[in-house]
């Protein structure tokens, strides 16, 4: 992948989107134009690369620090997917947090600016809204690839169920066209219990 110099990103071939703006776990600010991407970026040490390029129809814009924790499967891909932030509503018009699935030693809140969702201790995760107005520190208190060494972060997503498939496995469409929709039909669900000592539950 070609790096491209803080923005000055190239705009990749795709259906133009409105002017917004969003911030990523790392600090960095992405306006997004019909032309491209136009970056802000967070205060570093050095100038810092990007890399653009379009995965499965949506853009990603990726800093250079971010790239091998990536890769490492450290970090979650997805944080940086523009098209998919601006999709969920994850931009900065829409929310004032970056929602996440943190996983590691130290996963509990180290801020005001963190909220905790919930603990899932099965996991060994928490899920967190970090604020955008601190992603910077955030990012930098990770330390970079050795600090993260025993830590992963996911993007903590919108899921949505489809039936594309399952419903036409199951005939459903042949029984609704049938007449055979469940209208005005009643269901009562009993729970009578079970029997443990039942050979069949062994």
């Amino acid at each position: 992948l070609a790096l491209t110099p803080v923005g000055t990103a190239a705009a990749a071939p795709r259906t133009p989107i409105a002017l917004t703006q969003v911030t990523l776990i790392t600090g960095d600010q992405v306006t997004v134009r019909d032309s491209g991407f136009q970056v802000t970026p967070a205060r570093r040490g050095r100038p810092m690369p990007f890399q653009e390029y379009t995965r499965n129809g949506d853009r990603y814009l990726v800093p250079d620090d971010a790239a091998l924790l990536i890769q490492s499967g450290r970090l979650d891909r997805e944080l940086f997917n523009i098209t998919g932030l601006l999709r969920q509503g994850y931009d900065d018009a829409h929310t004032p947090s970056i929602p996440l699935l943190v996983q590691g030693s130290q996963v509990a809140a180290r801020s005001a600016a963190q909220k905790v969702r919930r603990e899932l201790p099965g996991l060994g995760m928490t899920a967190l809204d970090q604020g955008k107005s601190e992603t910077s520190a955030f990012w930098q208190s990770f330390g970079g690839v050795q600090a993260m060494a025993a830590e992963k972060i996911w993007l903590n997503g919108k899921v949505h169920a489809t039936l594309d498939q399952s419903v036409p496995q199951i005939g459903a469409p042949a029984a609704w066209q049938a007449g055979y929709t469940g209208a005005d039909v009643q269901v009562a669900v009993l729970d009578t219990g079970i029997d443990t000592d039942h050979p069949d539950l062994t």
